[in-house]
């Protein structure tokens, strides 16, 4: 029984995919998947992230997150939130073991570096938490455009092949739309199994090793 996390990343189609996981439960339900919702009845599971991150923070969103996993009425369950994309070592360590008895599947999307960064800027200007031209905003946040090093984190702890790694883009996305695309993706493995899709320019080959590792993409 999978638990599928969608895990970011922010402005990348996260609020269409919690609208629908929170508005259209019979929908997912019908589709094999159970969604439940936060102890504030909220479709963005931003908290979960960091009670998982912390020990001890937010007991009663732990419970609930328990609770469940151990009664869901769905075969799968889906979580969301674009704060998964961030968690620490331990709060990813802590999520392994409260799943134990799950196969967790990450599913992850990823906006153009281009246009990401303008719109990360024009949501921080609107929420009056950034002050700064765009020039100053994006020499102060560069290091963070790219996604490879947290999702190795992800890697780190349940493997690359538990991962499937989505461009939000038209031209690729199944049927042309984000939730068409996530539909199947969670539904339909490839080839039996459920692999990761890279995005062409998320992978190279390592040189000394051989191995197919990610890299920075834009």
């Amino acid at each position: 029984m999978p638990l599928y996390p969608h895990i970011g990343r922010g402005k990348s189609g996260s609020s269409t995919i919690q609208s629908l996981a929170k508005n259209h439960a019979a929908f997912m339900q019908k589709a094999g998947f159970s969604c439940p919702l936060t102890v504030h009845g909220l479709s963005n599971h931003g908290r979960l992230a960091s009670a998982l991150s912390a020990v001890d923070s937010d007991r009663p969103t732990i419970k609930k997150f328990r609770k469940d996993l151990a009664h869901s009425p769905s075969p799968n369950v889906f979580l969301s939130a674009e704060a998964f994309h961030n968690m620490k070592d331990e709060g990813l360590a802590r999520l392994k073991w409260i799943s134990r008895n799950r196969q967790v599947r990450s599913l992850f999307y990823v906006r153009d570096y281009p246009s990401w960064i303008p719109s990360m800027y024009a949501q921080s200007t609107k929420k009056n938490s950034n002050l700064e031209d765009f020039d100053s905003f994006f020499r102060a946040g560069w290091k963070n455009v790219s996604v490879v090093t947290r999702l190795e984190k992800w890697a780190k702890v349940f493997g690359w092949e538990s991962i499937r790694i989505r461009p939000l883009d038209a031209t690729v996305l199944v049927g042309g739309d984000l939730i068409s695309d996530l539909s199947r993706k969670t539904s339909r493995p490839i080839g039996g199994r459920w692999r990761s899709c890279v995005p062409s320019g998320l992978r190279r080959r390592d040189r000394r090793s051989g191995a197919s590792t990610p890299v920075r993409s834009g």
